[in-house]
């Protein structure tokens, strides 16, 4: 098999495939698929591609969504990074998951070149206008042609890191079976519908942010992104845009219902992990 958004644009072409939360501008799976070619091209432009780990310090918008799926197109492994961690923290989770590349943005520029500079050989690429000189902008090749590499579920598809509450973060990769398997059972546990949209406002690097990014693509549903958590924003969203699922951390939900007391009825699904459920 190819990357899923390969499989989905030829089924959906039309199909809303993304929402940006904060102004309602929306890609369909042509437009998305049209952004994510361009993104894989100027990756395999940088020498970037098969078997690679490219490690991501990016906000959660709708341009992380893209390389989501550009590296798996180009046939290499996403390896998320918080955005909330230091630069020495970042230089740990680099040279444990021994990645080939850091991709980054105008506000975590500072700190992915921190961290990238206490490993040798690591470069750092930027989507936005590079401001130091030790950055490359991803923008500043064209992009190269692409034959999308053939995927087996025994790939490795992401790398994730444990929360580190009993100990040091370690770094768990997901093969591209594991994030399909549990896309599956989670079909058959809360159902699919034709119309669901999925609104995604955790951070990228957590599954419960990055899950929803593969599984729309697989179910050919809609994923409405909100760049960044805020109680009373997330809670109008749902209402705003039809929502019918989403993942939170309790707390999260907690200060939704404290803000508008009660969810839109269109929910159909709230997620919950991380902590038990408030009461």
């Amino acid at each position: 098999m190819r990357d899923w958004l390969s499989h989905r644009v030829v089924s959906s072409p039309d199909d809303t495939a993304l929402v940006r939360a904060e102004d309602g501008e929306a890609w369909s799976y042509t437009d998305l698929d049209r952004l994510v070619a361009e993104t894989a091209g100027r990756l395999v432009a940088h020498e970037l591609g098969e078997g690679d780990r490219i490690g991501v310090l990016t906000p959660p918008y709708v341009g992380t969504v893209g390389l989501v799926h550009a590296t798996m197109r180009i046939g290499a492994t996403f390896v998320p990074l918080g955005q909330e961690l230091t630069a020495r923290e970042i230089a740990a989770r680099i040279d444990r998951t021994d990645l080939d590349a850091v991709v980054c943005a105008e506000p975590t520029e500072p700190t992915a070149t921190d961290a990238a500079a206490e490993i040798e050989g690591v470069p750092v690429y930027s989507v936005d206008d590079p401001m130091s000189a030790e950055v490359t902008g991803i923008h500043d090749v064209d992009p190269a042609s692409l034959d999308p590499p053939e995927w087996s579920f025994e790939d490795p598809l992401c790398v994730l890191f444990t929360s580190g509450t009993t100990g040091e973060p370690k770094p768990v990769p997901l093969t591209a079976g594991n994030v399909y398997s549990s896309a599956v059972a989670s079909a058959f546990r809360l159902g699919v519908e034709a119309d669901d949209r999925w609104l995604v406002s955790l951070s990228l690097h957590h599954m419960g942010g990055l899950a929803p990014v593969y599984r729309s693509v697989l179910y050919g549903t809609t994923l409405v992104l909100r760049e960044g958590f805020d109680a009373g924003g997330t809670a109008d969203d749902i209402d705003a845009y039809d929502v019918t699922g989403v993942s939170l951390v309790p707390t999260m939900l907690k200060r939704m219902l404290d803000r508008r007391g009660t969810l839109s009825d269109s929910l159909r699904v709230v997620l919950l992990g991380g902590a038990p459920a408030p009461a």
